[in-house]
């Protein structure tokens, strides 16, 4: 992404909080918000490890790194290009 001088600019994760049973808002560095719904994902993963966040207290258990959001014992981690762009990669 550039900034308005053209210059390349690094997103990261400014904050982030759980919305929704399993939905997340995030506010990126640059000014920009999106809210993901990580429901789907979550139904149909099949990683033992993150089938336990389907429940939505455990789910808010996340902290925002500068470019991941991640789950305790790094059970989930989602890059932070991913989660600009609003996409979850495909459930295992």
């Amino acid at each position: 992404m550039n900034n308005a001088k053209g210059n390349s600019m690094i997103i990261s994760i400014a904050k982030a909080e759980q919305t929704g049973d399993q939905e997340i808002t995030i506010d990126f560095n640059e000014g920009t918000s999106k809210t993901i719904d990580f429901g789907d994902y979550l139904k149909n993963t099949t990683v033992l490890k993150a089938q336990k966040y389907r429940d939505p207290e455990l789910f808010g258990h996340f902290t925002a790194e500068f470019a991941e959001l991640v789950w305790p014992n790094g059970d989930m981690l989602f890059d932070v290009s991913d989660l600009y762009k609003g996409e979850l990669p495909t459930a295992k």
